[in-house]
């Protein structure tokens, strides 16, 4: 049944919010306190994805985003490098799993 699949808990999350996610709120870095910050995490609710697909698609490239937007310095992201290096090596990486 499609109409669950645009079903969401709270609010629809862009890949490019992820990306662009900064993991240490100005409040905390102002003080001195990043060092604080040991890491991130990125969860994920699935009682509402009927699908394997759903899931696929909801977690994979937002994953990515994540991980990417955790280890690289606000700085130096690059939305549109990470949108290019998703299309030529992530995404056909998936598909090869079977998952798109």
């Amino acid at each position: 049944d499609l109409s669950k699949d645009s079903l969401v808990i709270n609010d629809y999350n862009p890949l490019e919010a992820v990306y662009k996610y900064e993991l240490v709120p100005l409040a905390i870095s102002s003080k001195g306190l990043s060092h604080k910050i040991l890491g991130g995490q990125a969860n994920v609710w699935t009682e509402y994805m009927e699908y394997r697909t759903k899931v696929d698609y909801m977690v994979l490239p937002r994953m990515t985003a994540a991980s990417e937007s955790l280890w690289t310095a606000q700085e130096k992201k690059d939305y549109k490098g990470f949108i290019r290096h998703q299309n030529s090596f992530i995404l056909p990486r998936y598909e090869s799993w079977g998952s798109s």
